[in-house]
């Protein structure tokens, strides 16, 4: 590189200034690449190692300028603050380097490191596009199958291993001659589900219902909207680099963001899920939501097990009045049995009982916690069909 700029004959501080300008269009180059590199449905290394090798080219660039610099005849203590900035640029470099491929849950799907995370776990999918193995058609033969319907806690949003969650931990316990199939779906309510449930190719001898506060339909602004207008408030230029800057962007919803998301869940009644179930006639809609996919398994003698998990967080004690409780004896008056998850995770303390501290999904132990409990309840209501025996369930 020193050769290549004696041949033109230029200083050492003119040298600095063209290796800075490389330096600039390097570094804009791995702002910009931000927006491909993390791909939320279309993942590849391919982008996340072209950013990376951008990264270290610029690092490359900014130690070549600093040591020409040295050599140059410019004061001392203009040396001294070129080399404390470069060195502060150095260390954001491959810091930025290195959050490139951190991968992070926090329970939303819109930071850069979620999408990370999405990219590196979430799978097997099926050609369904469910988080689960390939449905097997025909079903083998004396196989009881058991489909468990729910929304991004089915799914195992924030569970790394998909063998760690509830479902196929309950398969694991009934042995070979079941099959539980997972129809989880992120940000699906219970329409959704019931849907999913009658399209299904293959019709399951019992569905469990795994039901969570934010399955209730939403009028108003729904989370993700909510968590997508506190990214709106940023001003131009924070909000120029959060969106392009790995570094920065996990540093925002990890720290700063998830305070701004409190307050606007609590600025407003119709922003929180929580408050639908104070209302009448939209609690009293989502039950017949509930009756309908109930009713749809009767119709077609489908055994039926609801599972209501309450908010893992802070408002685990509101959630059960609101929410668990009140739905407990929904299904207990309907001579429904009904695992309420809350008696079994209210003595753990947070951190046990979520997957981070920015994601609120249930955590691996909980999900064990719930597989234990199903089998046991299975097994007391006499719903496990031993294998060999009629599948069909009749009430």
């Amino acid at each position: 590189m020193g050769c290549f700029f004696r041949s033109f004959n230029l200083s050492g501080v003119t040298r600095f200034v063209l290796l800075c300008l490389v330096f600039l269009s390097l570094f804009a180059g791995i702002l910009y690449s931000a927006r491909f590199a993390s791909d939320l449905w279309n993942f590849s290394l391919t982008p996340l190692l072209f950013r990376a090798g951008i990264v270290v080219m610029a690092l490359v660039a900014l130690a070549l300028g600093c040591w020409l610099l040295i050599r140059s005849r410019i004061p001392e203590y203009m040396k001294n603050l070129v080399l404390v900035l470069s060195s502060i640029l150095c260390l954001v470099l491959i810091l930025e380097g290195i959050f490139t491929f951190l991968p992070r849950s926090f329970g939303t799907g819109i930071p850069l490191a979620e999408r990370n995370w999405f990219a590196y776990y979430w799978r097997p999918a099926n050609h369904l596009g469910y988080r689960d193995l390939e449905v097997e058609r025909p079903c083998p033969e004396g196989i009881v199958k058991i489909a468990v319907l729910g929304d991004s806690i089915v799914a195992g949003h924030g569970i790394k291993d998909f063998r760690l969650r509830f479902s196929d931990l309950l398969a694991e316990r009934l042995g070979p001659g079941y099959r539980v199939y997972n129809l989880g779906v992120c940000g699906s309510d219970t329409r959704d589900q019931l849907k999913s449930l009658m399209n299904f190719p293959v019709t399951p001898d019992m569905v469990i219902l795994a039901h969570y506060d934010n399955d209730i339909p939403m009028p108003k602004m729904a989370p993700y909207e909510i968590i997508l207008s506190v990214l709106d408030e940023l001003n131009t230029g924070v909000r120029f680099v959060v969106d392009r800057s790995f570094l920065a962007n996990y540093l925002y919803w990890r720290f700063a963001a998830p305070g701004r998301i409190f307050e606007k869940y609590v600025e407003s009644a119709e922003t929180n899920s929580f408050f639908y179930y104070l209302d009448k006639e939209i609690f009293g809609l989502h039950k017949k939501d509930l009756e309908a996919i109930q009713d749809y398994c009767e119709r077609n003698r489908i055994g039926f097990l609801p599972v209501l998990f309450p908010e893992m967080g802070i408002y685990i004690e509101f959630s059960r009045v609101i929410v668990t409780q009140p739905l407990t004896n929904f299904f207990l008056d309907r001579d429904t049995p009904v695992l309420d998850v809350y008696p079994l995770v209210k003595s753990l303390p947070r951190n046990l009982r979520t997957v981070n501290q920015n994601d609120q999904h249930p955590s691996p132990l909980v999900h064990a916690i719930v597989a234990k409990a199903l089998y046991s309840i299975l097994d007391e209501n006499g719903l496990l069909i031993k294998h060999g025996a009629s599948p069909k369930y009749d009430k």
